[in-house]
């Protein structure tokens, strides 16, 4: 029996199809077609990969983070076809959760290799940033308005942004002592702005960069 992951997405195109990657015994990904029902698996090439994150391209191309296997792998539903891009630092060995920008570019993080990464499919170049501080475990990502990345660190109480040109990263310290972000969403994307879910408390954070004081962000709602 496999276990699905919780994360399903659509094509880029206009097919309806949906796709969702499976952990545990089995390597694969799965297309359902919604209209007539069809349902087809792909195996990924890779043994002991652990599909983890998945994003859709504008060309209807499926990516997943090899979680298993420290690598970024693509999957084109017309061939069945999986190319691998393996990570250029061994320390990057679980690549985790994974987004598009508006140029193309795949923004991913490393969870335990404590890293962020952006891999263009044109050339297939990866480049890394490693998240400085004690275990920060980048998990979420998203990409704001203004095409800036940002991320939350499961390990710690920050967020972070990094700069899509130099990859340089600043951090942002949630109000919460020993709070844990774990996940990042768009949300009201015209305010150039990030909303966060946080464990243990469960808040919700508006981050706003364009307000921040002292580099605390601007916490508008909290949830029990």
């Amino acid at each position: 029996m496999c276990r699905p992951r919780a994360r399903i997405r659509t094509t880029g195109d206009g097919s309806g199809w949906l796709f969702v990657v499976y952990r545990a015994i089995a390597e694969q990904a799965g297309r359902l077609d919604p209209a007539s029902g069809a349902f087809k698996e792909y195996v990924l090439k890779i043994e002991d990969s652990g599909p983890h994150g998945l994003v859709a391209d504008a060309n209807g191309n499926i990516w997943f983070t090899g979680n298993g296997k420290g690598y970024i792998g693509k999957l084109d539903p017309k061939s069945g076809a999986v190319t691998a891009y393996q990570m250029p630092d061994e320390k990057a060995e679980d690549p985790h959760t994974a987004v598009f920008d508006a140029r193309g570019i795949l923004w991913f993080t490393v969870q335990v290799g404590s890293m962020v990464g952006r891999l263009d499919p044109r050339t297939g170049k990866i480049d890394l940033k490693a998240v400085q501080g004690q275990r920060p475990l980048p998990y979420g990502i998203a990409i704001n308005s203004k095409g800036v990345p940002f991320f939350c660190e499961f390990g710690t109480n920050k967020m972070a942004k990094i700069d899509p040109q130099t990859m340089a990263i600043t951090e942002f310290y949630l109000r919460v002592e020993g709070a844990a972000a774990a996940a990042a969403a768009p949300f009201a994307r015209s305010l150039n702005s990030v909303i966060a879910m946080v464990c243990g408390s469960i808040l919700a954070i508006l981050l706003v960069p364009n307000s921040q004081k002292n580099g605390t962000p601007l916490l508008l709602m909290a949830m029990p």
